[in-house]
């Protein structure tokens, strides 16, 4: 007879099976037993922890939006300063997805099943929550949170940007070709601050306010080599 660590851990494993199956081939491609194989696991026990292969997804959409708005509310409130805000946002979203690659890709994926009312129920629900927990920050930022398009807009263009980027990063991992690409960054710890500096900027200020940086950082420099 299992124990109750032995039962978290075999949920766990299927959960995480999952997440890794369908970030690198798409919830379509993957089927229970698939899942339960790479779980380690009775066929039967997806259906028992998850009900089925959507409810599992349902699950990763909960846990991925769970932890995303934990990252939002850390990163300011009504007294953060508007642009201070932002760069705070665009970080904390660089690092959701570095730390939480496949989980994201899976979770905020653009096409789930619109076949399963859970599944459209677990995304709606959650939209409405972020959406809510960001209308002060958008007011902030000068937007009509009554207008539809402006907040889709601003609601949808930095997450989006983000994880269609380590989307990017995570095929051509997964397909092993990075090096008949050519020369890549190093997508290190400096990669991703420059990252979401430029993100922030090109958000606050537009095209000018992104190119813009190359030269202050230039002129940073300068004077402080001149006043040493």
């Amino acid at each position: 007879m299992s124990t109750d660590a032995e039962r978290k851990d075999a949920k766990r494993r299927i959960f995480e099976a999952g997440v890794s199956l369908f970030a690198r081939k798409g919830y379509a491609a993957v089927g229970i037993r698939e899942i339960a194989r790479a779980a380690h696991v009775n066929l039967s026990m997806v259906s028992y922890y998850y009900g089925g292969k959507a409810g599992l997804l349902s699950a990763i959409i909960d846990e991925a939006y769970a932890r995303y708005r934990e990252m939002l509310a850390g990163t300011g409130d009504d007294s953060t300063p508007a642009e201070a805000h932002v760069r705070n946002m665009v970080r904390g979203i660089v690092r959701f997805f570095r730390e939480n690659a496949e989980l994201g890709l899976v979770g905020f994926d653009s096409f789930p099943p619109v076949d399963n009312p859970e599944t459209m129920a677990v995304r709606l629900k959650w939209s409405q929550e972020i959406g809510g927990l960001l209308s002060g920050f958008c007011r902030k930022l000068g937007l009509d949170v009554n207008d539809l398009v402006q907040m889709w807009v601003a609601l949808k263009l930095l997450p989006v940007s983000v994880k269609t980027f380590f989307e990017g990063i995570y095929s051509v991992e997964q397909s092993g070709a990075k090096g008949q690409l050519g020369p890549l960054p190093e997508f290190d710890d400096e990669f991703f601050e420059r990252y979401s500096e430029n993100l922030a900027s090109l958000f606050l200020y537009g095209v000018t306010g992104m190119t813009k940086m190359s030269r202050p950082r230039k002129a940073r420099s300068g004077r402080r080599s001149r006043r040493r």
